[in-house]
């Protein structure tokens, strides 16, 4: 594993329409630090494919095993070289401006999480459907105040990892969101620090949106309960 290495994993299902803009921003926020780009690849993808071969880019392609959100990240930490490890979202809806902080929360703090808050102050959301909203903060405070989960905001999925706390653990989330909260409470009953940044989410311009709240929630709430009964 090379020593400060960057490695930002996107993972993508038909997001044609954003791909570029993303790496480009990307590109903008991280200027010259040492970093791979990994964008993940639904099977069931055709335009985000299509819009990366149109042209040369600074990325690698990997491919998931199968559908699913969490097979994508999954492929994406396997390949992973570096010793920090930060998922974006290819929508446009993180700031990639907050990358070099996370990493430092890792590389010179210890922490081996690091979640992008949107409920610390300088944190928030722009946009979105008000229920998911509602039942993330919900979710995040009640967490914190019972299983002394040291983060509000566990089920944001912009967040970066220690290299080392990835080999430890195996995601089990396949085609759900859960991942972040997963991870997030594995590091958490592991004793591993967990830390956090201020972030703002921003709702996509384009493309559609992947979530599916009925879909998501069995995985959100397995590792809800998880954390509370600390299995």
């Amino acid at each position: 594993m090379s020593q400060e290495l960057l490695s930002i994993v996107i993972p993508a299902l038909e997001e044609g329409e954003n791909i570029g803009r993303c790496l480009a921003a990307l590109d903008s926020a991280l200027g010259g630090l040492p970093r791979e780009v990994l964008v993940c690849l639904d099977p069931r993808d055709r335009t985000t494919r299509s819009a990366l071969a149109a042209g040369p880019i600074a990325a690698r392609l990997v491919e998931s095993a199968g559908p699913g959100f969490g097979r994508a990240l999954s492929a994406g930490f396997s390949a992973a070289a570096g010793d920090v490890v930060v998922v974006v979202m290819a929508d446009l809806s993180d700031d990639p401006a907050l990358i070099p902080k996370m990493a430092e929360k890792i590389r010179r703090g210890g922490a081996a999480v690091v979640s992008g808050s949107r409920v610390l102050a300088g944190g928030g959301r722009e946009g979105g459907p008000i229920l998911p909203r509602i039942l993330a903060r919900l979710a995040g405070a009640s967490l914190k105040a019972l299983a002394g989960l040291p983060t509000e905001d566990p089920t944001n999925n912009f967040r970066a990892y220690s290299a080392d706390f990835l080999r430890m653990v195996t995601v089990e989330t396949r085609t759900g969101f859960a991942v972040g909260l997963e991870l997030t409470v594995k590091a958490h009953l592991l004793g591993l620090p967990v830390a956090e940044v201020p972030a703002t989410w921003r709702e996509r311009e384009s493309g559609r949106s992947k979530a599916r709240l009925l879909r998501d929630l069995p995985g959100y709430l397995r590792w809800y309960l998880t954390a509370l009964l600390r299995l």
